[in-house]
């Protein structure tokens, strides 16, 4: 479907956040899926075409609207995207994808976000606070630095409007004791991993090696920062 480019924002150092506007068409998707997003033409050359993959941000209550984030990059698609005039046409296909909240989970869930990595979690912590949902979530992010850190303020904000959903920031590499810390709070939790192969990679074979059974690790890797 071809949907229009109504804003764009910096919401973290290096990291831009767009809105399309779906025209009035339907569009239905789960929090946590993600969308493939086509520009009409590249204003600069890029060897992965005029196509990439996002996960959405915002929650499907929404109306009219989707949300993606990025860090910004020199890629030719990137750059066409952010020096595109508001108002201008795009293609939207999808949703796709499984990185979603079965409905009727019961055990409490750990989301891992490193980096980019926070956009699904954003949508389902989002999801889960306008739904009133009982389920304990647990989300920790990982980035360089607080400057870094995207949808850190409405995080925040959902914490204090959601007793069942914490934030917990870490700066730097995201080590195993940081996690391990956060088992003994939940020991019989989900675990929900997304952000750099490597990261996600570390983290499963600490939730692993510490007993989590590996049906109860959901990861997705944000392979591409073009």
């Amino acid at each position: 479907m071809n949907v229009l480019l109504t804003d764009r924002k910096t919401i973290a150092e290096g990291t831009t956040e767009i809105t399309l506007d779906l025209r009035g068409q339907e569009f239905n998707f789960k929090a946590g899926q993600y969308v493939n997003i086509c520009l009409p033409s590249l204003e600069h050359p890029d060897s992965k075409g005029n196509c990439r993959e996002f996960s959405i941000a915002s929650s499907p209550r929404e109306a009219g609207i989707i949300r993606i984030a990025f860090r910004n990059s020199e890629s030719g698609f990137k750059r066409t995207l952010l020096g595109m005039p508001l108002g201008r046409e795009v293609e939207l296909d999808g949703p796709f994808g499984l990185f979603t909240i079965p409905k009727r989970q019961i055990a409490p869930m750990v989301f891992v976000a490193g980096g980019i990595g926070i956009t699904p979690f954003m949508s389902m912590a989002k999801t889960a606070t306008e739904d009133k949902n009982s389920l304990k979530i647990i989300l920790i992010t990982s980035n360089h630095s607080i400057e870094r850190t995207a949808y850190r303020e409405a995080l925040h904000k959902l914490e204090k409007e959601n007793q069942n959903f914490t934030l917990k920031e870490n700066l730097g590499h995201l080590t195993r004791e940081f996690i391990q810390e956060t088992m003994t709070e939940v020991p019989e939790a989900v675990y929900y991993l997304a952000g750099p192969p490597k990261m996600v990679y570390d983290i499963r074979q600490a939730l692993k090696t510490a007993g989590v059974d590996d049906d109860d690790i959901l990861a997705e890797e944000f392979v591409g920062y073009e």
